[in-house]
């Protein structure tokens, strides 16, 4: 009873900060950033779709004047059914920037309790509140991540990272139950936000190994790399099994790339690697420069901070503390060595590293880290004559820490966005990024020009005019059209070509014939041939192979999935 108080009154210490937290960020309402227009354009459309009945929407049919994009095939869907449930536990007309807000604050609530129980495994209960508020609290993820760029699911992720690094340790405990939960948080973890999971995942397994190793602290060294190999063996059959479980929307976002503008992701200034390493000088953009100051900032001192601090701590450390600590060192300077000019070659080599876009994406570990380093320095006990050394340790931390925060708060705060009209055409058009426009040659119009320039264009359009039709109803990648006509013609239908989408023509008593359907200049539209008659033309875009594919992988994963819980039930009742 006194182990559950002490964790309800942890937690309360964690709601607390969570609660100020989400002051420092929404004191103004969700706030106009980078993604502000995607946040609440993808989100509108998820949920006026899966209102519609589509349970998974991905080709979301009314956004970008109305021509629909392929977006959800490739950006994770967790996020948007957090944000669902949550419009749900809201008032019937919370405006969807509410709707995000409350969102946010799950998720920044969930980060601070994983990375709590993450931490009580490695330190004491002071230390693991105090590296779980500084976690939550992190510059990097309340002020670029929420605040400036608005990006969601990155954000979001957070919540996930603490859990892959709990479940990676081997404790001694029940290995399938624990297979079980690393497979579920991984799974989890892809779902929330996927480029993450390019360097997330090898950290994870790194710190699995690490983890062993010290724990067979006394052994040879042949002795102590046989389980370094097995659990290898173990973390990397568990990250499969996740991949498994997310392949309902792993599968189709990662063999799917091919038919969008994908190469828009790394390509330009914007998303070119090489231009947004921490202390990358002259390479940063220019409009970005006070940007890019600000990061390396933020990064320098949340990798270098609690490394000087935590020197006067390290005597004090116990040998299994000095053993994290040291290999916590390890990974937070590997983090700021691939953040640095100086790892060019190493992204240059390792294509993978180039699809996460943005360097300074390694905050996301480099957070993680200081919260551990943190931890461990604040559950050192002093002893007679080392107090003013701990404690000076302990206050240079905090108060480099509260500086980079409130020198970022301001930056954030002060910096430059589009105005609202920018935001309020695009939102009014549901304009989302073009990368995920279909990859269609008959697309002769610029992104740009198609952004800005495309005038009002009715759903449907025929030739000759003279010729009738009517949609009866429109679902979610399914229309149905009422067409007379006394002659051949052709329907143009204001939606995007994408491969998949099919035409057939229904008559009464008669079975469905298909019809041709192809893209056209100058927006890639759909163009469907049609004959003389009455009759009525179903448009639809069904199940693709991926999508199929990728379903059958996540209907089978569960199995193996509940086949681990029970041989950990089984296990358990034996023990």
């Amino acid at each position: 009873m006194t182990f559950e108080r002490s964790i309800l009154t942890d937690f309360a210490v964690l709601g607390v900060v969570a609660l100020l937290c989400a002051w420092a960020v929404f004191f103004d309402g969700y706030p106009i950033g980078d993604d502000y227009k995607n946040q609440i354009i993808a989100f509108e459309a998820f949920r006026e779709q899966f209102n519609g009945g589509d349970i998974y929407p991905r080709w979301l049919h009314d956004i970008n004047h109305g021509f629909g994009a392929a977006n959800l095939y490739f950006y994770p869907p967790l996020i948007y059914y957090a944000e669902y449930a949550t419009g749900l536990l809201l008032p019937a007309d919370a405006e969807t920037p509410t709707i995000l807000i409350f969102s946010s604050f799950f998720f920044l609530a969930l980060s601070g309790i994983s990375a709590y129980f993450w931490l009580s495994s490695l330190c004491s209960r002071r230390g693991a509140v105090i590296g779980a508020a500084l976690y939550m609290a992190a510059p990097y993820h309340l002020f670029f991540d929420l605040y400036e760029r608005n990006n969601g699911a990155e954000f979001a992720v957070y919540a996930w990272i603490p859990l892959l690094f709990l479940f990676a340790q081997e404790n001694g405990g029940n290995r399938a139950f624990r297979a079980a939960k690393l497979s579920l948080a991984y799974a989890l973890f892809v779902l929330t936000h996927l480029p993450s999971a390019v360097f997330v995942t090898p950290f994870a397994g790194l710190w699995a190994l690490l983890f062993i190793f010290l724990r067979h602290e006394g052994k040879s060294p042949v002795e102590r790399l046989r389980p370094v190999i097995l659990e290898g063996v173990f973390f990397t059959g568990c990250v499969a099994l996740g991949c498994l479980l997310a392949g309902l929307y792993l599968y189709p976002a990662l063999t799917m790339l091919g038919m969008v503008r994908s190469h828009v992701l790394w390509s330009g200034p914007f998303y070119d690697y090489n231009n947004w390493f921490v202390w990358g000088g002259a390479r940063c953009p220019a409009i970005y420069n006070a940007f890019c100051v600000q990061m390396s900032v933020v990064a320098t001192v949340t990798v270098f901070a609690p490394l000087i601090s935590g020197f006067p701590a390290l005597g004090r450390m116990e040998k299994r503390e000095k053993g994290f600590f040291g290999g916590l060192t390890i990974l937070i300077g590997a983090c700021f060595v691939l953040m640095i000019p100086a790892s060019q070659i190493l992204w240059s080599v390792f294509s993978p590293l180039q699809k996460i876009q943005f360097p300074f994406r390694l905050m996301i570990l480099a957070d993680l880290f200081f919260a551990a380093l943190t931890a461990l320095m604040f559950s050192v006990r002093a002893g007679k004559g080392q107090r003013s050394g701990l404690y000076a340790g302990r206050i240079t931390l905090i108060l480099a820490f509260a500086a980079v925060s409130f020198f970022t708060a301001r930056f954030v705060q002060n910096s430059w966005h589009p105005d609202q009209d920018f935001f309020d055409y695009r939102i009014k058009h549901r304009i989302l990024t073009g990368e995920f426009f279909p990859n269609n040659p008959e697309m002769t119009v610029t992104i740009p020009d198609f952004v800005e320039k495309t005038p009002e264009i009715p759903l449907l359009r025929t030739e000759p005019p003279s010729l009738r039709a009517e949609a009866v109803r429109k679902l979610p990648r399914r229309y149905e059209i009422e067409v007379e006509a006394e002659e051949p013609g052709t329907l143009f239908v204001r939606q995007f070509f994408f491969p998949g989408w099919r035409a057939r023509i229904e008559k009464d008593g008669l079975p469905p014939e298909d019809a041709d359907i192809r893209a056209v200049e100058p927006y890639g539209q759909i163009k469907v041939a049609l004959p003389a008659g009455t009759y009525r033309v179903v448009l639809d875009l069904p199940s693709l192979r991926q999508e199929q594919i990728g379903g059958m992988m996540s209907a089978g994963a569960p199995v193996l999935f509940l086949l681990l819980l029970l041989a950990g039930m089984t296990q358990r009742r034996k023990g």
